[in-house]
């Protein structure tokens, strides 16, 4: 019989507290169950439920035979919603966990069977719940419970649901295996370092590789015990990460390490990365690195290539430029060619030197350009007239030029680097020389005072006109005897000295009222002179002689020295005076005083002018005018001023061009002679250049459009108002003004995006260019190039676009037609090389063959009538026989020579110390004969043609063979090294021998094919061997040149690239 519930509630006080599941098992009808009403239950079964109801852990019993199932509020969740709670409790376990009960039913009869608890940690057991059949894992005890017969009675289990934990754990074990693969595989080197001692924890074969290590060395070891050299660059960097939990990222960092292969030294890019355990817990670093050295050299070396070539082309104190593409534009330029053009850097580059020198157009030079930038062959020019226009006006000017082609990584040119030095004041000069030799003889006889010429370094008398041979008391006899002959009695009054003094330095000695003694009519007498010894220059610079210019001033002598004083008080004046003042003396314009102020007017030291004739101290003004104000102030006594006077001055940085103020007036002795000028100057330099830029760029603007035959337009941003010049309507292919987007719609409807972009495009960077189609009202189609520049007001808001227009629809057509013209030439001369090839072949064997009847009955005939012959017969058919042997060479060499270029020889490595064994084994016989001797020292590696370098070497080495000396042994000598030029190594062979030499004249000459410099009956040969030499040395982008001396031997020089950028020759 149950009780009511309020008594239930009294009668089962170990249920209060036990939240929902104390209040299920009060309402629950016990009475049907085996265990019946509540209050007959033992003590033990209420005492373990009172344990269980009260706990907050999950807690569940199994009780009886039947193993009845009761459970607490804690683990009620584990069974879900929607699944066995409530209907769990109370009922046998058997029912309620059908799914699990074949795996816990017998860990339940082991407990209750030994009176054992069990364990199990993240067990697998599926239940039923929401719905479903889930997979749940647990960590759970089945523990005894022990009633009060003291047998077991039922399984106390206390359990927690670790389904989450264990998904967890799972995912983690796979994100775990997921990351070793991606390490294993990533082709950047990864290395996991744990704990403060940096234990190698993980590591991949790219890491080991980079440090030349293998997985297996590295894996459980100390990182810094293995490379130890490391350790003072990155321990600290790894300490920091470890500790502060901060990442850390570096770039092109360098590093180096050792192997048994060596040291091994480069660039990395690397990134330090915390490695944290699942609660966030710093454990160790991972660090990723990834070899970026070859990108790091390469910047490297291109940076440093392209400063080096714009420091080349900008810092030259001579004209530079660098034309890119076919086109030729203007990629860099200096200083020195902008003034040479008048021109500004911003006008010229990006434009094309014919754009910025039209008129050159008919001149050779574009066309030599075109050349050279096509064939890549570099091209010189010495002393080469060119005229154009520059600041409005016709010049003719003369340059020594180079043109030499700039290639890229693969060979092909892609540039020019164009440099030219004026010497247009060189060739007048040598002009003016050449006729001043002529006159100057006749002005030294004719000459009012005293003028001797002594040459070489024992002083011959080559020249002394009749005043000097007065002067020595001389007859005519005297020329071409020694100076320290002629005049013994000189030879302790210091003039020899002087003289030789000047032969040596080169200084200009000057001497003034000085007192030299001369035997005259056997006596010794006292003279006053003044004198000067000048060196005299051949045209290679050198000095070969001294000239004496002298006059008697012996009487003048004492008056001079009163004037002394006077003359002193002048000088302090002029040294202190606040301009530029000095004093030119005599008619030669001596520099006699000048002050600190003129000496850095003229960039000179006082050593370097004083007492030298203002045109030699100052050789850079020689023609430009001053020579005659002077020598017309000094002869009429005329006061000149002038102002704003250019001149050209010489400074460290080459010639400048400088302006002064300037008053020439004449200054004069005691007696009111002349005997000078006095200079007083001021440099305006720059108040005449500010004047002159702002001249000059107005006159540029205007010429620049109207020689380029431009049209000019305006365009008011902010209103879209467009102003056009007259020869803008002309190109546009209008004869009226037009708004803005009426002139836009004349633009080709396939180059109106070109139109568009470019103007997006100026709005952002200033400058407009763009080239497209106009279509005319006659539907006629022009090309038309457009430039301009966008100008902004002070909120750098775009107001007005100023540009130009031109006409380059002629460009265009011509393009296309010789584009077509390139083609059709290409297939002739391709024709024509087949054409020459085939008749090469042809000749030489239709040759061969009476010239080899010749050399067979010249043969027969000395061999059957020998004894019939007289001698001079036999020299006739000797001759012959030698004749027939050169003509069988010289078919030989045409034929090598014509057919050098046909067919492609594969590239190969080549070891030249294997060449010159085989060449001299090959020339044994000659060497023998001759008793040369060849030494060498080890060779170089390169790739070329085997066949063709076999030919090149052995053609140098014979021809040194055939053009020995007589008169000694042949000594032929080799040697090697490897230059960079270029961007490329070079193997640069030289061979010398002591053979008969040649003139320099003759240098390039030799290379021509059938050039010959000796008689053929004094010396064989075909006249082809070099001209095979320098084919084959083109062939393999090299080049090959000759020096020597007559009579003394001659050198040949041989550069060959060490790699081959071609697969064939």
């Amino acid at each position: 019989m149950n009780l009511p519930s309020s008594d239930i509630k009294k009668s089962t006080p170990f249920l209060s507290g036990g939240g929902e599941m104390g209040q299920l098992i009060r309402d629950h009808d016990w009475s049907a169950s085996s265990l019946g009403p509540i209050e007959n239950w033992p003590q033990s079964l209420i005492t373990t439920l009172s344990i269980i109801i009260n706990s907050k852990f999950p807690m569940f019993l199994f009780w009886g035979s039947e193993l009845i199932c009761f459970y607490n509020d804690a683990y009620r969740p584990s069974l879900g919603s929607d699944g066995k709670h409530p209907n769990a409790l109370g009922k046998p376990g058997s029912e309620i966990w059908p799914e699990i009960w074949p795996e816990i039913k017998p860990m339940i009869d082991h407990v209750l069977s030994r009176c054992e608890a069990t364990w199990s940690e993240d067990q697998l057991l599926p239940i039923f719940r929401n719905g479903r059949l889930e997979d749940v894992y647990w960590t759970f005890s089945y523990s005894p419970v022990i009633d009060e017969s003291g047998l077991p009675a039922g399984v106390f289990v206390t359990c927690n649901e670790t389904t989450k934990a264990v998904g967890a754990m799972q995912k983690l074990q796979l994100s775990e295996q997921r990351f070793q693969n991606l390490v294993r595989d990533a082709t950047v080197g990864i290395i996991v370092l744990m704990g403060k001692e940096f234990r190698i924890d993980m590591v991949n074969d790219a890491y080991a590789k980079l440090i030349g290590r293998t997985v297996s060395e590295l894996m459980g070891g100390n990182l810094f015990d293995i490379i130890p050299e490391t350790e003072e660059h990155f321990k600290p960097i790894i300490e920091s990460v470890f500790l502060t939990g901060k990442p850390l990222n570096l770039y092109d960092y360098p590093y180096s390490v050792k192997s048994e292969e060596g040291t091994k030294d480069g660039f990395l890019n690397i990134v330090y990365q915390p490695y944290r355990e699942s609660d966030g817990v710093i454990s160790g670093v991972m660090i990723l690195c990834q070899d970026v050295t070859d990108q790091v050299n390469a910047r490297k070396q291109s940076a440093i290539n392209e400063h080096l070539l714009q420091k080349v082309i900008e810092e030259s104190p001579i004209r530079k430029v660098l034309l890119i593409g076919k086109e030729l534009r203007i990629e860099m330029v200096n200083d020195a060619m902008l003034r040479g053009w008048s021109r500004k850097r911003e006008d010229v580059l990006g434009l094309s030197i014919r754009e910025v020198l039209p008129e050159v157009e008919d001149q050779p030079y574009f066309k030599i350009l075109d050349e050279v930038f096509r064939t890549g062959k570099e091209f010189e020019g010495k002393e080469s007239q060119i005229r154009y226009i520059r600041d409005g006006k016709w010049h003719t000017f003369y340059f020594d030029y180079w043109f030499r082609p700039i290639l890229d990584f693969d060979g092909n040119v892609y540039g020019i680097l164009l440099t030219s030095v004026d010497v247009t004041e060189k060739v007048h000069a040598e002009r003016a020389i050449r006729e001043s030799e002529h006159r100057f003889r006749d002005v030294v006889e004719n000459a009012p005072f005293p003028i001797g010429v002594f040459t070489g370094k024992e002083l011959r008398i080559q020249l002394a006109n009749q005043t000097m041979l007065d002067t020595w008391g001389k007859g005519d006899d005297v020329i071409g005897k020694l100076y320290t002959e002629v005049l013994p009695e000189l030879e302790n009054q210091e003039i020899f000295d002087q003289i030789r003094s000047v032969y040596n330095t080169g200084i200009p000695f000057h001497a003034k009222s000085q007192r030299v003694d001369l035997v005259i009519d056997g006596e010794l007498k006292p003279f006053y002179f003044n004198y000067s010894f000048t060196p005299l220059y051949s045209v290679t610079g050198a000095i070969y002689g001294v000239m004496n210019t002298a006059a008697d001033v012996t009487d003048v002598n004492l008056a001079t020295r009163k004037a002394a004083l006077s003359e002193s008080n002048l000088r302090n004046t002029i040294l202190q005076a606040p301009v530029a003042m000095c004093i030119l003396k005599d008619k030669e314009h001596y520099v006699e005083i000048a002050n600190e102020r003129m000496l850095e007017l003229w960039g000179k030291t006082h050593d370097e002018v004083s007492h030298k004739p203002i045109m030699e101290g100052l050789e850079e003004i020689k023609g430009q005018g001053f020579d005659l104000l002077l020598d017309h102030v000094f002869s009429t006594g005329e006061t000149y001023k002038a102002y704003d006077v250019r001149v050209y001055l010489k400074r460290i940085t080459g010639i400048q061009t400088v302006y002064v103020d300037f008053v020439y007036e004449a200054f004069r002795d005691t007696d009111g002679k002349i005997s000078g000028v006095l200079v007083v100057a001021s440099d305006v330099t720059e108040q005449v250049v500010a004047r002159q830029k702002i001249e000059q760029a107005e006159e540029s603007a205007r010429l620049a459009i109207e020689s380029a035959d431009l049209g000019k337009y305006e365009v008011d941003l902010l209103t879209d108002t467009m102003r056009t010049s007259e020869r803008f309507d002309e190109i546009w292919g209008v004869d009226h003004s037009l708004k803005r987007k009426e002139y836009a719609s004349y633009i080709h409807p396939d180059d109106q995006h070109i139109r568009i972009s470019a103007h997006l495009e100026s709005l952002k960077t200033g400058n407009l260019h763009y080239e497209a189609r106009l279509v005319w009202e006659d539907e006629s189609v022009h090309w038309v190039r457009v430039k301009g520049k966008v100008l902004y007001n002070d909120n750098n808001t775009p107001v007005t676009l100023l540009g130009v227009i031109q006409d380059i629809n002629e460009q265009k057509l011509f393009a296309e037609e010789l584009t077509k013209q390139v083609k059709e030439r290409t297939a002739e001369l391709q024709r024509s090389n087949e054409d020459l090839l085939h008749f090469a072949h042809v000749a030489s064997h239709d040759l061969k063959e009476p010239v080899r009847k010749i050399k067979v009955f010249s043969n027969m005939l000395s061999e059957e009538f020998a004894g019939q012959l007289p001698d001079r017969g036999k020299n006739f058919v000797s001759k012959i026989q030698n004749a027939t042997d050169r003509m069988f060479s010289m078919i030989d060499g045409v034929l090598a020579y014509s057919t050098l270029n046909s067919g492609g020889q594969p590239i190969e490595r080549i070891d030249l110390n294997e060449v010159m064994l085989h060449i001299e084994t090959d020339l044994e016989v000659i060497i023998n004969r001759k008793q040369a001797t060849i030494k060498k020292g080890k060779m170089p590696e390169i790739e070329g043609a085997s066949v063709l370098i076999y030919q090149l070497f052995y053609n140098l080495v014979n021809n040194s063979l055939k053009f020995s000396s007589q008169d000694r042994k042949p000594i032929i000598t080799f040697y090697s090294n490897i230059i960079a030029k270029s961007g490329r190594d070079f193997a640069e062979i030289v061979l010398t021998d002591n053979g008969i030499g040649l003139e320099q004249q003759y240098a390039e000459q030799i290379f021509n094919a059938f050039a010959r410099l000796n008689a053929k009956d004094q010396y064989e040969g075909t006249g082809l061997g070099l001209a095979l030499c320098k084919k084959i040395v083109e062939r393999h982008d090299g080049t090959i040149s000759a020096t020597g001396i007559k009579n003394e031997g001659a050198v040949f020089t041989v550069l060959l690239p060490v790699k081959q950028i071609k697969k064939i020759i």
